[in-house]
């Protein structure tokens, strides 16, 4: 069959089809229920065991980091470098929230975030932290950070000059969650110089951190006019550098893939309504236009759903 005569016969109302174009038909309809459902398990009824891959991967490093360049730059600003240092620190610390069931900037043991940076190996003048849990996509961490004064004033900072992002997968008052970390820094000017590695860093200047409804603000810290060097540079395996992404990792939202996919749906079948009230005005069949609506209420339901639920439970720190 041509690509025209199928067309003809799912979408133009015409005697060889009983004017009742197939895409309307009540087995097309079934058809796209069950597209849909299957979206919905592969996407979003267990995505805490899919994000483990790199294809379902939803929070992702890349989109992360190009994210946040994308509003640096919109802002005037210089785009971030990647540091494989603050990776590490950004992964260790992710790691520590999830071994020892907290979010915050600082531990229960009093751990603050520039112990991960000096482990790391990574000697900063300026750093700062954002943190987010409960997301299940990565656009939606950037525009949670945006909306909050104080994570925003850190991703448009004009003292940091590179990033690294951390993200582990585990369980927060018990349930099945990630946590995302993301540190700015910007090196010291003897970063790249080998020099003693027992002095401690003094951070200067720490913003407030005021709870919120659901957010609270990140921090920011400046080392004092002595620079910060090294403390402990033993790092777990495994843990210097985080696994690069997957060609792949351009599926960076099943949020946004499943969205695209209905509203692809809702067109086709919008129209298909057109062309058969327009075509054969005269002779209409109350079945298939009530399959045609019924499928873009629910369509546009279950993209209503998809994105309440998916923020349900999400905060930033």
């Amino acid at each position: 069959m041509s690509i025209l005569k199928w067309l003809k016969k799912y979408f133009i109302p015409h005697e060889h089809n009983e004017y009742k174009p197939h895409s309307l038909r009540t087995e097309s309809a079934i058809f796209v229920l069950i597209l849909v459902l299957l979206i919905e398990v592969v996407f979003f009824a267990d995505p805490f065991q899919l994000k483990r891959t790199n294809f379902f991967a939803s929070v992702l490093q890349t989109t992360l980091v190009d994210e946040t360049n994308i509003s640096r730059t919109s802002n005037d600003l210089n785009a971030l470098k990647e540091n494989s240092l603050l990776d590490a620190a950004a992964k260790m610390k992710a790691e520590d929230m999830v071994a020892n069931g907290y979010f915050a900037h600082t531990s229960p043991s009093g751990i603050e975030p520039w112990f991960w940076i000096n482990k790391a190996g990574y000697k900063y003048s300026y750093a700062g932290e954002n943190l987010a849990i409960n997301f299940s996509d990565s656009e939606d961490v950037i525009k949670a950070w945006l909306n909050s004064p104080a994570h925003r004033a850190n991703m448009l900072s004009q003292h940091f000059t590179e990033i690294g992002i951390g993200i582990a997968h585990g369980t927060y008052q018990g349930k099945e969650t990630t946590f995302v970390v993301q540190i700015f820094g910007k090196p010291a000017e003897s970063q790249a110089v080998a020099t003693a590695t027992n002095i401690p860093s003094i951070p200067a200047a720490k913003q407030d951190e005021t709870p919120g409804n659901d957010v609270t603000t990140s921090t920011v810290v400046a080392s004092t006019s002595k620079e910060a060097v090294l403390g402990e540079t033993s790092i777990a395996a495994g843990n210097t550098i985080p696994a690069s992404q997957s060609p792949w990792s351009a599926i960076t939202s099943p949020k946004k893939i499943s969205a695209s996919i209905y509203l692809i749906l809702m067109a086709i079948i919008s129209m298909a309504l057109l062309l058969n009230a327009l075509i054969k005005i005269k002779t209409q069949h109350l079945r298939l236009v009530m399959n045609g609506m019924f499928l873009i209420i629910v369509l546009n339901g279950i993209l209503i759903l998809n994105h309440y639920f998916s923020l349900m439970n999400a905060a930033i720190f």
